[in-house]
Formats: C-alpha cells, sequence, structure tokens
C-alpha cells in the first residue's frame, strides 16, 4: 500500500526527525493494525492523491527503469537553471530530467516528483492551480509546500510517527512512497521543506530518491556541481540538520489496490501497486 502525508507546522519536536503525518484512504485492517501498533495516530479518510491526479502508472514501475541510467539520476539540481538558479517562485520549470533535456535539464525537489509524476499519467497541474483553504497559493506544482496543502484540504487518512525511526519501523511504507519533510522553524536560516521518494527494497531500509542540495550516504547517483543534484541516498533533509528537532518528515503514498481500494500514508506521496 502507498501512503500520503503531512505535517503540522506548529509542532515541536524532540528527536532530530519526529512527527510524520500519514494519509491513507480506505486501507485494509492490517495496515491500520501496523499503524497503531507503532503508537501512531488515525485521522478520516479521504481521496488519494494518485485518483485526484488520475495516474495510470506507479510511481515504482517509471523509476525502477531508470533505477540504473541517468535518465534522473546526475541531473542537476535549480529552480531555473542547472546551477542551483532560483528566480521568481511563479516562473520555476524545474521538472527537467537530464534524459529528455539534455544539457537543459534541471529539477528541484517537488520538480522531480512532477516529472515522475507526469511519466505516471498524473495531471500535475491541479496541484499547480491548486488555491489553499487557508489562501496559500504560491507559485505552481514545482513548489512543494502546495503537495502539502493540497494533500491536508482533501481529507486523506493521517497517521503521526514520533521519529524517521520509528516511520521506518512502522512496516508502512513500499517503494515508491514519496516522503515529504518540513522544517520546524521557518524562520530558521536556510530553513526549507523538502519531498522526494521512499526507494528502500524493504519498509525499513533508509533510503530515499531525490532532487536535493544536500544528501547523506548516496548510494547511487551524484552531484554534477556544488548546486546539488537527483541523487539516491537515505532519507535526508535539503539542508543538514543544524540540532535537534529541524526537520519533520512526513511520507505521502497513494496506491489502488484491486481488492482493498485505495490507500495512501505516511509523509510520503507513493504510488500503487494496483495500478499499472
Amino acid at each position: 500500500m502507498k501512503i500520503l502525508g503531512r505535517i503540522k507546522k506548529s509542532k515541536v519536536l524532540t528527536a532530530v526527525m519526529t512527527a510524520v503525518l500519514i494519509f491513507q484512504s480506505a486501507c485494509p485492517t492490517g495496515l491500520a493494525y501496523a499503524a497503531q501498533k507503532s503508537g501512531v495516530s488515525a485521522y478520516a479518510a479521504g481521496q488519494t492523491i494518485d485518483q485526484a491526479l488520475g495516474a495510470t502508472k506507479t510511481v515504482e514501475s517509471v523509476l525502477s527503469q531508470h533505477e540504473n541510467d541517468e535518465y534522473y539520476l546526475t541531473t542537476p539540481y535549480g529552480n531555473k537553471g542547472p546551477h542551483g538558479e532560483g528566480g521568481a517562485i511563479d516562473t520555476w520549470d524545474c521538472w527537467k530530467p537530464k534524459g529528455e533535456y539534455g544539457s537543459g535539464a534541471y529539477m528541484n525537489c517537488a520538480g522531480f516528483v512532477v516529472a515522475v509524476l507526469r511519466a505516471c499519467g498524473a495531471n500535475t497541474s491541479i496541484i499547480g492551480n491548486y488555491t489553499a483553504k487557508d489562501g496559500y497559493n504560491r507559485g505552481n506544482e514545482t513548489n512543494a509546500s502546495k503537495w502539502d496543502e493540497y494533500c491536508r484540504d482533501n481529507n486523506a487518512v493521517s497517521y503521526t510517527f514520533s521519529s524517521k525511526e520509528q516511520m521506518l519501523a512502522s512496516g508502512i511504507l513500499e517503494k515508491g512512497d514519496i516522503i515529504y519533510m518540513e522544517p520546524v522553524d521557518w524562520n530558521h536560516s536556510n530553513s526549507d521543506c523538502h519531498i522526494g521518494f521512499f526507494w528502500g527494497g524493504n519498509s525499513s531500509e533508509d533510503l530515499f530518491w531525490h532532487s536535493s542540495s544536500h544528501a547523506d550516504g548516496i548510494v547511487k547517483g551524484y552531484f554534477p556541481n556544488s548546486a546539488g543534484g537527483n541523487v539516491i541516498s537515505k532519507i535526508t533533509p535539503k539542508y543538514p540538520v543544524r540540532r535537534k528537532g529541524r526537520y519533520l518528515v512526513r511520507a505521502v503514498g497513494v496506491s489502488v489496490d484491486p481488492i482493498f481500494g485505495t490507500c495512501e500514508g505516511i509523509a510520503v506521496i507513493a504510488v500503487g501497486k494496483g495500478l499499472i
């Protein structure tokens, strides 16, 4: 099953990574049991992100085709260019993987998610054009916060974990789930949210496929320049954690199961096995 989640910005943490919020819909009792067993809390069910965006393929099926090439991996990090260029948030177009755009390629963290979900058949402009219930509407779908706002507003089931370690021990994560991280203190220097895909071979393996300016324990890909790039690494915030409680981790996942229906969860946006 896949999972979709959200983190509360007001949450105060005491561990390096805590409070993972997971959204899940119409999931089997076994998954609910796993969550209860881990000591997480659950909320009301809603529509999954893959249903909302119309995906017809899974994240895992799309990314697995390119795990050993440089279609996505090693694509430079940037919002408006391959050297970390920023630019006004309303102009970001960073969904350009190396395998399609060559020397003109660049992706930020959410841009990588956009590129992959578009390859899954999803209409990501639904996120890009979305105005949150609290009025938030900065930029397009390459702003990770808009994924958070959309998922929160649309009532996915939510589970809260006290740490990244608890999330990995829960048994809920599956390859292709989307992990979203948010800083506890947005006023802290270099604070930023982050989003990417869980890529563990099992639910407890600490692997994350993402575009970032920072990554710990890189196992595939590399940073092509000092700005960063697309890699598979440990689950890592965009900026190094400077003190305990700096970042929250949330998984957001989606899956369509032919028997149990659609499931989402874990501060990770995932796409499910029931898709093609």
